[in-house]
């Protein structure tokens, strides 16, 4: 299978390094980034370069069949209608674009008339399969509970427009309080799982989330709760941060490798 990546960052790189073994049996024919040096270093790792795309269009026009997002919610908000409506899959890891409403229903639309399919990873937490199965029948509450190094947290939104002041925190801080669409709203570049815990069990405006920022946090921590008819359950994941980027986890990257994986296998479970 032809496939293009959009974004060049860790993860983006990570997902070529298993390309260009042949642990996922893809043949990626573009690469696209802002910074040209992420797209040389991406080329680099192929005996076969792929090309370095000058556009989206140049994507969209192409005859690939997978179009692999890891870029950031704007450049999903900006491409998926166009590619998608071309009848090209997608897999997408800013999952937080779904939170703008209106967009998961008009993705969905337009799969329905093209035949395309999107892929959403599990990112960096764990029983989203349980939640979606218990999600069957009546579930009752669902929340995130997200605890980060207040490095992590610098420069969010959130952050930002309420002036909180992380330097010097001494202790654990709940630092916000709310549904998964206002926790990507507020912090971005952090709780992108939120939103996907979000479609998976309840939906995002029902999906309780909480941050707290813990200057001893050593790892990126996510607590998963959920209740319903089918009982109840709790889930925590302790991710290593991701080696070039604090506010990712590693386990996101490695969602991603794993999901590839699913997709061009012929044999899928979960």
């Amino acid at each position: 299978m032809d496939a293009a990546l959009v974004g060049c960052g860790f993860i983006g790189t990570l997902i070529a390094k298993h390309i260009s073994t042949g642990e996922i049996p893809l043949r990626l024919r573009y690469v696209l980034d802002r910074n040209p040096e992420k797209v040389e270093r991406v080329q680099a790792l192929f005996d076969k370069a792929p090309a370095a795309a000058e556009s989206l269009d140049e994507i969209a026009d192409s005859d690939v069949k997978l179009v692999i997002e890891a870029a950031s919610i704007e450049a999903v908000h900006s491409f998926a209608k166009p590619i998608l409506s071309t009848g090209k899959d997608m897999m997408i890891m800013s999952v937080g674009a779904f939170a703008t409403p209106g967009v998961y229903k008009t993705v969905e639309e337009i799969c329905l008339r093209s035949g395309a399919q999107v892929y959403l990873p599990s990112g960096a937490v764990g029983g989203l399969d349980a939640v979606s199965a218990a999600s069957v029948g009546r579930l009752e509450f669902v929340e995130q509970r997200t605890i980060k190094h207040p490095r992590s947290l610098e420069g969010a939104p959130y952050i930002e427009n309420n002036k909180i002041n992380l330097e010097g925190l001494k202790e654990a801080r709940e630092i916000f309080s709310g549904t998964a669409i206002e926790a990507i709203t507020g912090f971005p570049a952090n709780v992108n799982v939120a939103v996907t815990l979000g479609l998976a069990g309840i939906g995002v405006m029902e999906t309780q989330v909480k941050i707290i920022a813990d200057p001893s946090a050593s790892r990126n921590i996510h607590e998963i709760r959920a209740k319903g008819d089918f009982g109840e359950l709790t889930f925590r994941t302790e991710n290593l941060p991701a080696p070039d980027n604090p506010s990712t986890s590693l386990l996101a990257a490695l969602s991603a490798v794993a999901m590839l994986k699913k997709i061009t296998s012929p044999i899928k479970i979960g």
